[in-house]
């Protein structure tokens, strides 16, 4: 009996840059019966659902379906993103990979800095370039409650 394949493993970030990550991942454990033709790569940003940013057999892909990884081009600096991959076969796709840990779409060598308020809050801010980013959950994607004492700029302007 043939179906669509199990899903592949879970995808690795090997490599990236300002616009763009290298995937890596594993080729399911059951092919369903038929040959794995293309993967989906899918993509969701901090505020959006899946959708497909790349399709491993398209012309505009140089991945090959052997090769378990692949470049996502046309991504935003500043953004944060996570990643599944879809196979699939003449019977269908397979469920999603489990996702990414969310990945911050920055230049590799860019440094960063942390700032905290040593004068008793409890506010820390990661600057990175000159945009202010909130820390993230464990579990993806999270809305920091900084209001508490309000951002660090407002308390220097306070002073």
């Amino acid at each position: 009996m043939t179906g669509p394949p199990s899903q592949p493993g879970e995808p690795l970030i090997t490599d990236f840059d300002n616009k763009s990550v290298t995937l890596k991942w594993a080729k399911p454990k059951d092919d369903g019966g038929r040959p794995i033709t293309h993967y989906i790569i899918q993509k969701k940003d901090k505020f959006g659902g899946w959708f497909d940013a790349l399709v491993t057999d398209d012309k505009n892909c140089t991945a090959t379906i052997d090769d378990l990884e692949a470049r996502v081009p046309g991504l935003s600096e500043g953004k944060w993103y996570q990643f599944r991959v879809i196979a699939v076969n003449k019977a269908g796709e397979s469920e999603p990979s489990p996702h990414t840990k969310p990945h911050l779409c920055r230049h590799k060598n860019r440094e960063f800095s942390i700032c905290s308020d040593f004068n008793g809050g409890s506010l820390v801010h990661l600057l990175f370039s000159s945009a202010t980013f909130d820390r993230q959950g464990p579990g993806g994607f999270e809305n920091s409650a900084h209001e508490q004492n309000g951002s660090l700029a407002d308390q220097m302007q306070r002073r």
